[in-house]
């Protein structure tokens, strides 16, 4: 009995915790010692994203699609996020430019060393409070190019609009590359 109290009251007390973690965590992160560069574990290292124009934040159907359309229209301006490594490395088999990073992790954003070429974020994640998060972390870091999304749903995409982005997309109407052409001719991206 006093078992099942306590595992109970844990989970009251950790739920609101949960909802609040990234914040907290960010709070707290002042505090934190930084590690020299050449102590951090390959996966914490930082990212330089170079010369490129555009981010592509999740490299599933939608967001290779965009990158591959994005290479035929301007060469090798994109930089490609995705979470998954074992995915990653395979982009980078097949000669894309693409990281393994999870963009909904805070510390992602503070390892990007500059991100003063950067143009265009496409948001390609395929769960919107994935793309919310990263937006709001993007946002944080005080991103100033532009900032495209996908969405499921009309009220999602409302609510990407109301968040700040640039162009929310419907993803069930716009394939990878449509998602990218749109983007293109709606937002007209100065890429070189």
């Amino acid at each position: 009995m006093a078992l099942a109290i306590a595992v109970s009251l844990s989970f009251i007390i950790s739920a609101p915790l949960n909802r609040v973690g990234h914040s907290i965590y960010l709070r707290s992160a002042k505090w934190l010692k930084e590690q020299a560069a050449e102590k951090i574990n390959t996966r914490d290292q930082f990212i330089n994203p170079g010369e490129a124009q555009v981010l592509i934040l999740g490299m599933g159907r939608i967001g290779s699609g965009a990158y591959d359309e994005l290479y035929e229209r301007y060469g090798k301006v994109s930089l490609g996020v995705e979470v998954r490594e074992e995915a990653a490395a395979d982009h980078q088999a097949k000669g894309r430019n693409v990281i393994a990073g999870d963009a909904t992790d805070p510390d992602f954003w503070e390892r990007i060393l500059d991100t003063a070429h950067v143009k265009l974020v496409l948001l390609a994640m395929p769960h919107h409070q994935g793309n919310q998060t990263a937006l709001e972390l993007l946002q944080k870091k005080q991103f100033k190019g532009q900032v495209a999304a996908i969405a499921a749903y009309p009220d999602q995409l409302a609510e990407l609009e109301e968040m700040g982005v640039n162009a929310a997309f419907n993803i069930y109407s716009e394939a990878g590359s449509g998602f990218a052409r749109h983007v293109c001719d709606q937002l007209q991206p100065n890429l070189k």
